[in-house]
């Protein structure tokens, strides 16, 4: 698990979904790792755009990150989906004026 901290709020995710959010913001996945103020904008204009080109190309796949609830009818939990938290953390980060640190959560 990686936990995503900022003055404005906490997020932990699955190892492989934060660290491919993380390079699709254009940063390093290293751990830990930050992601600094002056460059919050850049990074979660650049995260929209990659999750817009994920979200087409996987289009006409219907199995990608996905579950079977009880009635076993597929429920779609998409990239796009797994990344409003942080896109959230980001957009309140850059009102606040703080920045965004990751690292492994226990």
């Amino acid at each position: 698990m990686i936990k995503i901290e900022s003055p404005v709020g906490n997020i932990i995710m699955f190892d492989e979904i934060a660290i491919e959010l993380i390079k699709m913001m254009g940063k390093n996945p290293t751990l830990p790792g930050a992601l600094l103020t002056k460059d919050m904008g850049l990074a979660l204009r650049t995260l929209q755009k990659s999750l817009q080109i994920n979200s087409n190309s996987r289009a006409d796949l219907c199995e990608t990150n996905s579950l079977r609830a009880k009635d076993d009818d597929l429920i779609q939990v998409s990239l796009e989906m797994r990344a409003k938290p942080l896109i959230e953390i980001m957009e309140k980060a850059i009102a606040a004026e703080c920045d965004i640190i990751w690292r492994h959560g226990n």
